[in-house]
Order: structure tokens, then C-alpha cells, then sequence
């Protein structure tokens, strides 16, 4: 158990690898549910636009394995360099991570980062030209956030949904009904901003940071309107239902944010945490209930399932980390006389 603590723990928590699944979750749901969109398309002419013809060619297995591949490579090349890029930071912050605290070296991380990034980029290339050049685009977008964006909060937020949609659109890029990756686009800025404040950061999201936020938001909104419209996919006509369920999993998580908000206490750092563990892991219960309501009931199990992984690892991992945790010394007081 000693030398897994000294390897493979720390290098579980650098890549927060119980969130992980959330990522894999979101690019299947653009990915599975193009798929099933076209395959119910009777013109062949308007199915050739719903989704590329690589992710429509692929067999089903290869279209899982690169968008998977994509999705984890992104995820733990944004965690690492994140760390990377804090490290100065968190030696005086947060010692006990796996970089500040020396259980990894700075130069194994960025190796971690440099073979995910390299992974992900892999992963798009049989899914065709333009689902490779959104890949390079979300590694951009990574990049700038950890050496810029995060340091100015209304950019840093935004930016965090932006990462999240472009990571989804790589399995499909040319899309038409993209109010999936607008929730969840919506969901992490909001998530994001809401623990930012919670969390009472510096320097703080008011004024001029909390309205680019709001603007950067209403323009990403207003331009996948603008696409689903030339697309006739805005209405979603054929699906009248396909938003009871995400709509109705957006008033439970707000309840839920509002509850952890309320009970912070002396403690905002923590419950920020929580609100954004929760928040993320939300995300596949959004994509479950756009299966559902598209009634694409296997791949809503699969949904349900990758939740269940990503619950699971993380719990698996906080007992591992206990369990390897070193024991209190106490120092014998000597006898008085």
C-alpha cells in the first residue's frame, strides 16, 4: 500500500480522475444522440448535415473509443497544467497537493499533460478534419484560462463554459440542435460564478467581471440560436418534450445550490467545493434526461452508469487516500518526579 500511495494516488488526484466521467458523458451525449438523429432522418441529403460523414461511417465502438479518448485526454491535460501552473501558489495554499507537496515533480506533471493533450488530439483525428480543428481550438481555450483567464474572474468563467461546449461539439461539429451543449455551457458558467463568489475569492466577481460574464454568456447564446436557426433545429419540433427533463433537472440542482449556499457558515471555501463537485457531476444527469427524452433508453442507462463510475471513484479514492494516510506521532512527555 506504501508505494501505491507514493505513485499511483497522487497521480489519481492531480487528474481528478473521478470527474473524468463527466466529461466522457457529455461528448457521447453529442455524439450518440447525433447519431440517432440522422438514423431517423428518411432524406438522405438532410442526414449528411445533422451529423460528419466520418462520425456517421465509424462503427460504434470506434466513435465510444475516440470521443472517450478525447474527452479524458482534455480533462486531465486542463487538471494537470492547472496544477502545474499554481504550483508557486499552492506551497503556501494548499501544501498537501500532490505537486506542492513533492509526492510528484513538476516535470513528471507536465509530461501527464503533455501525452493527455497529445491523446485527446489522437482521438479526433477519425472523426474528421473539422472535429480535429475544435480539439485544438478547446486546448487553446485551456491554455489561455490557466495562464490568463483564470486570473481575471468574469474571463476565468466564461472561459470554463467555453472549454466545456467546445469539448462536446468535437464528437460532432456540425450539429444543428446544440441546446445540449448551451445547458451545459449555461451550467458550468453558472456553477463556476456562484462558487467563485461563495468561495469569497479574490479579486471579487462584481461589477465590470460579473456583467462580462453576463454579456459573454447572452453572445454564446445568441450565436448557437443564430446556428440552430439556419439549421431549423431551434424549435426542436419533433421533440416537443426533449426539454421536460432537463428543465426539471435544472430546478432540482438550483434548489440544491441554493441549499449549500444557505448553509455555508463559517466555512465558504468548503461549501464552494461542494457546490462545484455537485454541479459537475449534474452535468451526466442532464445528458441522461436528454436520452430519455429522446428516448434513447441503452444510452441513458450508459448515462446513469459513467454517474455511478464517477461517484464511485471518487469515493474509492477517499478511502485509499485515508487508509494511506501516515498515522499522528505523539511524543512520550518525560516523567516528573
Amino acid at each position: 500500500m506504501g508505494s501505491l500511495a507514493r505513485t499511483i494516488l497522487p497521480t489519481l488526484r492531480l487528474m481528478r480522475i473521478g470527474l473524468v466521467f463527466t466529461a466522457v458523458s457529455n461528448i457521447w451525449l453529442v455524439a450518440l444522440l447525433g447519431r440517432a438523429m440522422a438514423a431517423a432522418e428518411p432524406d438522405p441529403n438532410l442526414a449528411s448535415i445533422i451529423i460528419t460523414p466520418e462520425l456517421r461511417a465509424l462503427p460504434l465502438g470506434a466513435v465510444l473509443g475516440c470521443t472517450a479518448a478525447v474527452a479524458i485526454g482534455m480533462y486531465v491535460f486542463g487538471m494537470v497544467l492547472n496544477d502545474v501552473m499554481d504550483v508557486r501558489r499552492d506551497r503556501t495554499f494548499a501544501p498537501d497537493r500532490p505537486l506542492p507537496s513533492g509526492q510528484l515533480g513538476v516535470g513528471g506533471a507536465v509530461a501527464i499533460a503533455v501525452i493527455a493533450l497529445l491523446v485527446s488530439i489522437a482521438g479526433s483525428v477519425p472523426l474528421g478534419r473539422w472535429s480535429t480543428g475544435v480539439c485544438l481550438l478547446c486546448a487553446v481555450l485551456v491554455v489561455f484560462y490557466n495562464t490568463l483567464g483564470k486570473h481575471l474572474p468574469g474571463v476565468g468563467v466564461l472561459t470554463l463554459g467555453l472549454i466545456r461546449g467546445a469539448h462536446m461539439l468535437v464528437a460532432n461539429p456540425v450539429m444543428g440542435f446544440v441546446w445540449p451543449a448551451w445547458v451545459t455551457v449555461s451550467h458550468v458558467v453558472g456553477i463556476s460564478a456562484a462558487s467563485y463568489r461563495l468561495e469569497l475569492k479574490r479579486p471579487r466577481l462584481a461589477g465590470g467581471q460579473l456583467w462580462t460574464v453576463i454579456g459573454g454568456w447572452a453572445f454564446v447564446t445568441a450565436a448557437m440560436m443564430a446556428w440552430m436557426n439556419t439549421r431549423g433545429t431551434l424549435m426542436a419540433e419533433s421533440m416537443p418534450w426533449i426539454w421536460v427533463g432537463p428543465l426539471a433537472s435544472a430546478v432540482v440542482f438550483i434548489t440544491m445550490g441554493i441549499r449549500i449556499g444557505s448553509r455555508r457558515g463559517d466555512n465558504p471555501k468548503a461549501a464552494g467545493g461542494k457546490l462545484m463537485k455537485w454541479g459537475l457531476l449534474w452535468l451526466i444527469v442532464y445528458d441522461a434526461s436528454w436520452f430519455a427524452a429522446a428516448q434513447l433508453w441503452w444510452q441513458a442507462g450508459v448515462a446513469v452508469a459513467l454517474a455511478a463510475a464517477a461517484w464511485g471513484s471518487m469515493a474509492l479514492l477517499r478511502h485509499l487516500n485515508t487508509a494511506t494516510a501516515p498515522l499522528p506521532s505523539f511524543q512520550r512527555e518525560p516523567q516528573r518526579n
